[in-house]
């Protein structure tokens, strides 16, 4: 996420019990974008899926500052750029 990014969880869901919070940032802040590691892998079986959910906060408070002067509310496109927005969640397999 970026700059209007508010919180986000990432989850487990395993074919045959509850999910398991894999990742959950209550007040997102744009500079952790980056990776996290477990400190003990986690095992995905068959028929398991994941599942992100990501938050924002649009509000005219919330808006970003670019160049001394804070942006007007508008609507969030998909994009890379600070001023967009997106929700991505890579994981990384071994067998």
């Amino acid at each position: 996420m970026h700059l209007r990014g508010s919180h986000a969880t990432l989850s487990l869901q395993p074919a045959a019990s509850d999910p398991i919070c894999l990742l959950r940032i209550p007040h997102w802040d744009f500079h952790w974008q980056g990776s996290y590691a477990f400190t003990d892998p986690k095992t995905v079986n068959p028929g398991d899926s994941f599942s992100i959910e990501c938050h924002w906060d649009n509000s005219a408070q919330n808006q970003p500052v670019v160049g001394g002067q804070q942006l007007a509310p508008a609507d969030l496109n998909w994009g890379e750029g600070s001023t967009d927005e997106m929700c991505l969640g890579f994981v990384y397999a071994t067998q």
